[in-house]
C-alpha cells in the first residue's frame, strides 16, 4: 500500500496473487514505479553473470544446423516464386542496395532471373531497375501483351458458368429488370 488507501481483497484475484499484491491500481503501481531504474541497467553480459544468462537464452537464435538444406521443410529446387525471392533477398540482401547492372540507375532496382528458370543458384541473379527489367523480360521471351491496348487480364471476361451467355448479348434485358 503506498498511496495510503486500504483495498480488500477481489474476487477473481487468487491467494497466492494477493500475498505479494501491494497496490491497489495500476495507477498506483505505476506511480511508485516512476524514477526507479530497472535493476539491469547498465550492465552487460561481460559484467553480469545473469544477464549474460538471459543473452544465451534469447528467442529467436537461429540454430545453424536446421537452417538452409539441413532443415525438415526445405523444398530445394521445387521452391515457389515468392519463396525463392524472399531467399535471395535473404543471401543476398536488398537489390536496392546496389545499383543497376545495365544502365547504373539506384531508383526502383529489383532482383531479375538472368535464366528465367528460377534455379536455387545466387550467381543467376542479377540486379536491374524497373525499366531494364521489363525489357530484360521481353528480350528472354515473355511478350508485353499486358500492356498492350485491349488486352484482358487472365481473370476478366473468364466464363465462370455463373451469368448465362445470353447475358452479354445485345438487347439482353437481366432477370431482376424485367417487367412484371
Amino acid at each position: 500500500m503506498h498511496c495510503g488507501k486500504v483495498f480488500s481483497k477481489r474476487l477473481e484475484c487468487s491467494n497466492k496473487k494477493w500475498s505479494i499484491t501491494h497496490y491497489c491500481s495500476r495507477a498506483c503501481y505505476w506511480q511508485n514505479k516512476k524514477g526507479k531504474t530497472t535493476w539491469n541497467k547498465g550492465l552487460t553480459k561481460e559484467t553480469d553473470q545473469r544477464v549474460a544468462k538471459l543473452a544465451e537464452t534469447k528467442t529467436g537464435i537461429r540454430i545453424p544446423k536446421l537452417q538452409g538444406e539441413n532443415h525438415r521443410l526445405w523444398k530445394g529446387e521445387s521452391v515457389g516464386y515468392r519463396a525463392l525471392h524472399s531467399w535471395v533477398i535473404r543471401c543476398m540482401g536488398k537489390a536496392d542496395r546496389g545499383p543497376c547492372t545495365h544502365c547504373g540507375s539506384s531508383k526502383n532496382i529489383h532482383w531479375a532471373n538472368k535464366s528465367k528458370e528460377y534455379k536455387r543458384d545466387l550467381t543467376d541473379w542479377m540486379r536491374l531497375c524497373a525499366r531494364c527489367h521489363f525489357k530484360y523480360d521481353e528480350h528472354i521471351g515473355n511478350p508485353r501483351t499486358y500492356f498492350r491496348k485491349g488486352h484482358i487480364p487472365w481473370h476478366k471476361g473468364k466464363k465462370t458458368g455463373l451469368v448465362p451467355d445470353s447475358a452479354f448479348k445485345k438487347g439482353h434485358v437481366p432477370w431482376n429488370k424485367k417487367d412484371k
